[in-house]
């Protein structure tokens, strides 16, 4: 485990990564619920992936945790009316929607915080949730960012004052990975 982790102290702030699809969004979901096991309270936002019948991703919701209420943010199918990211196009309404319940999170304080997650559209071209003005300028609660690993470097460099550990999904730790990311954060 400890070649996956970038440090050994409890974290501010957890950094997950990995590559596209590697389970991510998964372990999120695992820490979540052992959070509120434990009676933490979360907020933030889930961006789980959406899969036809017949298994092919065909979108991707928005989930306040806080509420549970979802929204729809990309699709592969359909033009929506915000910016566009390789075969998704996203809604810019939600996109404002997500910014305003992270601001409402921060605002009002949580146990956890957890954002899934920081991408292209927010590191490369301004476009996503508006988070890195909002992160930089603001106490954050114990966290988990969801930023994909070839991203790491843009995070750093834009959120420099964001004290963060690294916990790297591979396939060798995947199965594990919810486990070591708990006790990571203090969960059981």
């Amino acid at each position: 485990m400890t070649d996956q982790i970038s440090a050994t102290t409890a974290p501010g702030v957890l950094l997950l990564t990995g590559e596209i699809h590697i389970g991510k969004t998964t372990v999120c979901r695992s820490v979540i619920a052992a959070a509120r096991h434990r009676g933490w309270r979360v907020a933030g936002l889930l961006s789980p992936t959406v899969l036809d019948s017949v298994g092919e991703r065909v979108a991707v919701e928005m989930i306040d945790l806080s509420t549970n209420r979802t929204r729809t943010l990309a699709r592969l199918d359909r033009k929506l009316n915000g910016p566009r990211l390789g075969p998704y196009h996203f809604d810019a309404r939600t996109l404002t929607w997500g910014h305003n319940v992270l601001a409402r999170a921060i605002a009002r304080g949580c146990d956890l915080l957890v954002i899934d997650e920081i991408g292209r559209l927010e590191l490369e071209q301004d476009a996503g949730l508006d988070v890195v003005p909002l992160l930089a300028s603001n106490a954050l609660p114990l966290s988990v960012f969801v930023v994909r690993s070839p991203l790491l470097q843009l995070f750093h460099q834009q959120l420099p004052g964001v004290a963060t550990m690294q916990f790297e999904i591979t396939l060798d730790n995947r199965a594990a990975a919810s486990a070591q990311v708990a006790r990571l954060l203090g969960l059981p």
